[in-house]
């Protein structure tokens, strides 16, 4: 018997990698980590990052944090 299992989506970029980062049960693809991890906040995917982030906390008790307004 032959047994598929499913590889998650990645909550950044949608694409399908069999090697990601799993936060909250929530896959980030091993092309997503590295980007995120080296992008500057002068990159024009800092938003799209900042904006794509909280779908960690989507279908789950907690609320996500306030990312765009954060204060030192």
């Amino acid at each position: 018997m032959c047994v598929h299992v499913l590889t998650p989506t990645c909550i950044i970029c949608g694409g399908v990698e069999e090697k990601h980062l799993l936060i909250r049960e929530k896959a980030i693809c091993c092309t997503c980590e590295q980007r995120l991890v080296t992008v500057t906040l002068d990159d024009p995917e800092y938003f799209f990052f900042l904006h794509q982030i909280p779908k960690l906390w989507i279908d789950d008790m907690s609320s996500p944090p306030d990312l765009l307004n954060h204060t030192d």
